[in-house]
């Protein structure tokens, strides 16, 4: 991931170059860590494939990659993964895939899929996160939907208090939700309500 950063111009297309003709998935999987955060050069149908793939390291290096880029193709393969139950919970990562595809129906799409779904902490933690940064980058008052979720769900204290921090911005944060931060297990979560001073008690 770090050499993907700081690699200069002709680098990236050597290594996917690599990627692409590699045989093995184990050497798969460490060539796409370069892309988790740095643009794939090209989209190429083998991302796409593994993106699917029995192989749960290589389906999330795929998406994980494929997240860096902007296309139609990646928000129709998010759509799939996430109506497909079983497969979004056993690729929790493919939140990501909306971060730079963005559509108005995604709020909806993922509130839906969310209720039913059934991850251990660390997959709350990772969606939590990914909704987060996916609200961060999309201006849209209609994914406050997703931060109920957030902070009922996600066992990250980080998590729950950008969650509650996001409503009150979006002035989404009602006495219900207001009530039950004021016990927060979270110090700063109860502090920041109880100096919320639009809500009367």
């Amino acid at each position: 991931m770090s050499f993907g950063r700081h690699a200069n111009t002709q680098e990236p297309e050597q290594i996917f170059n690599m990627l692409i003709n590699e045989p093995k998935d184990s050497v798969r999987v460490r060539l796409l860590w370069v892309f988790r955060r740095a643009a794939i050069p090209r989209l190429d149908l083998k991302l796409f494939e593994w993106a699917l793939c029995k192989n749960k390291d290589l389906r999330s290096a795929a998406i994980s990659a494929l997240s860096q880029v902007s296309d139609k193709k990646i928000y129709e393969l998010g759509r799939e993964i996430v109506l497909n139950q079983e497969l979004f919970e056993d690729t929790v990562e493919v939140v990501d895939l909306f971060i730079k595809n963005y559509r108005n129906d995604i709020p909806q799409l993922l509130l839906t899929s969310l209720k039913g779904v059934d991850v251990d902490e660390y997959g709350m933690h990772s969606i939590g996160c990914s909704i987060i940064e996916l609200v961060d980058q999309n201006c849209d008052s209609e994914l406050s939907v997703l931060f109920n979720w957030v902070y009922e769900e996600t066992p990250c204290t980080q998590c729950r208090y950008d969650a509650i921090i996001h409503l009150e911005r979006l002035q989404q944060l009602n006495k219900r939700l207001i009530n039950e931060c004021k016990f927060d297990a979270s110090e700063e979560i109860r502090d920041f309500v109880s100096n919320l001073n639009r809500y009367p008690n």
